[in-house]
């Protein structure tokens, strides 16, 4: 069928085995052209499945963009101490002094992005073919990985029973390695999240898929607003109102007392 619509199928070696049973090429990739795919490798399965992980380049034409990422900014080593002490330093009462909601944000947003950029190095970010491994992956969790692989290998070279109860094995010695690896660097975490917090919440901003934001509030009357700026008066209000005024013409005037007489 797909040499009748001219489509080139480029796997050709089987994808599904499973112990002595007869493999099957069930996975395939089509293209349009015969030079599309290059480099295609045939990789161990994930977890318990029996089809084996097809890893390829494909190619495009087009000019590459091969223009440098633009660095970031590396919180996660930013100098704490000296931000909060310039922070401290900054006569807020005067920066928002006769301002608004906006007037006061945006000066604190100049103050913010100077102590950032002083505390804050930067960084280049990697390309997404290129990525980083994770934190919790040791040279214990990358061998048994590279295990797992030549056993996949060695199976597909001479599929026997012998070959394929050892690649199970080390497949779920591999999978037991990488969650005692996750386990064990969570668990580091959450012991030194006093002495490290940044590591802590940025490790948990990534596992984070689903980033909520506040688009609109509902007024009094029921109506929701339709810009940021009506929001931010509308909770800086909301704020406000929570905080008690009190009332200092009256306070009681306050003896104090050592070793039981009066101190004038």
């Amino acid at each position: 069928m797909p040499h009748r619509m001219r489509f080139f199928t480029n796997v050709l070696e089987f994808t599904r085995a499973r112990g002595s049973d007869t493999p099957a090429l069930l996975d395939l990739i089509l293209t349009r052209g015969e030079l599309e795919v290059d480099n295609l490798e045939y990789k161990a399965p994930l977890g318990t499945s029996d089809h084996s992980t097809l890893i390829f380049n494909f190619l495009v034409e087009g000019d590459p963009d091969i223009s440098l990422p633009n660095p970031k900014r590396c919180f996660y080593k930013g100098d704490y101490i000296r931000a909060k002490e310039m922070f401290s330093s900054v006569d807020w009462e005067g920066e928002f002094r006769d301002k608004n909601v906006e007037g006061k944000w945006g000066a604190f947003l100049s103050h913010y992005d100077r102590i950032v950029q002083e505390c804050v190095p930067l960084q280049v970010v990697t390309p997404v073919g290129n990525k980083m491994k994770p934190k919790w992956m040791t040279n214990n969790v990358i061998n048994k990985i590279r295990l797992k692989e030549a056993s996949w290998i060695r199976y597909r070279q001479k599929r026997i029973r012998a070959r394929y109860r050892q690649y199970c094995k080390t497949r779920n010695d591999t999978t037991r390695t990488v969650r005692w690896a996750k386990y064990w660097y969570e668990k580091k975490l959450s012991m030194e999240v006093k002495l490290n917090p940044q590591a802590f919440f940025a490790y948990a901003r990534s596992k984070t898929r689903i980033k909520e934001e506040v688009l609109c509030i509902k007024r009094t009357d029921g109506s929701v607003t339709s810009d940021t700026l009506e929001s931010c008066e509308i909770l800086n209000k909301e704020f406000q109102s929570v905080f008690v005024k009190e009332n200092t013409d009256n306070s009681p005037e306050i003896t104090y007392h050592f070793e039981g007489q009066a101190l004038h």
